[in-house]
């Protein structure tokens, strides 16, 4: 399931949302809305969201993905005593993005911007581990189109439950969160009672980040560190 503009926070783990100002420093909108989704879910619109904290930010190298919108200039980190906050600062982000190219197969991913925290310092994905990825896939057979970045500007926190006997990832997707655009970044902000594994991050926890745009014939990645490796950080 996918949303351009909600934050789903689960009921059992956070006692639901609300208007006010939370204890732990996730600042939201006073006009901020939640309504049940049921299953024990319910949804927020909370764009106006921050978070309050250290900031840890990391430097790439531009130029080297093919497309503005792909290529990383700088990424970061914001470490609250209760949220966790995540940034993508491409060279160039315009307002608008063609979506569900004509030669794209369905159900295939047209853009990402994900960031991959190795909790247990591994250095693979395991069990434990989060992605928090703002997603657009190919969901429908439909023309190609121009939209707002704002329109699927959505983030998702996932947590790897196993690998599967054939090196398979199976991920659970926890919630939905609606993104901050601001001139070319992107930012996602959690409260780490969403997920119990966001407390175990640091700002010596090894961070994985990677943007990517496939329009069904050519794919561009840029990824942070350079070299792709899970186990080395570059600053």
């Amino acid at each position: 399931m996918k949303n351009n503009s909600i934050q789903i926070c689960l009921i059992l783990m956070l006692g639901g949302c609300s208007d006010n100002t939370l204890e732990n420093k996730l600042v939201f909108n006073t006009k901020a809305s939640c309504s049940s989704l049921g299953e024990d879910i319910i949804s927020c619109d909370t764009k106006e969201a921050i978070c309050l904290g250290e900031d840890i930010n990391f430097n790439d190298i531009s130029g080297d993905a093919g497309k503005s919108f792909v290529d990383l200039t700088e990424i970061g980190m914001t470490l609250g005593n209760e949220c966790i906050g995540v940034s993508w600062t491409m060279n160039d982000l315009p307002e608008v993005l063609t979506i569900d190219h004509a030669a794209l197969e369905l159900y295939a991913n047209n853009y990402s911007w994900l960031a991959y925290f190795d909790i247990d310092g591994d250095c693979q994905p395991s069990k434990g581990d989060l992605f928090i990825s703002i997603d657009k896939d190919k969901f429908e057979k439909q023309p190609e189109k121009t939209i707002p970045i704002s329109k699927f500007a959505d983030g998702s926190l996932a947590e790897i439950e196993s690998i599967t006997d054939n090196g398979q990832l199976e991920v659970k997707t926890k919630l939905f969160v609606s993104t901050r655009v601001s001139n070319n970044t992107l930012t996602v902000y959690l409260p780490k009672a969403l997920n119990s594994n966001l407390t175990k991050i640091t700002k010596s926890t090894t961070v994985h980040f990677t943007a990517q745009f496939n329009d069904g014939k050519n794919q561009y990645i840029d990824y942070f560190p350079n070299n792709q490796s899970f186990c080395i950080r570059e600053n």
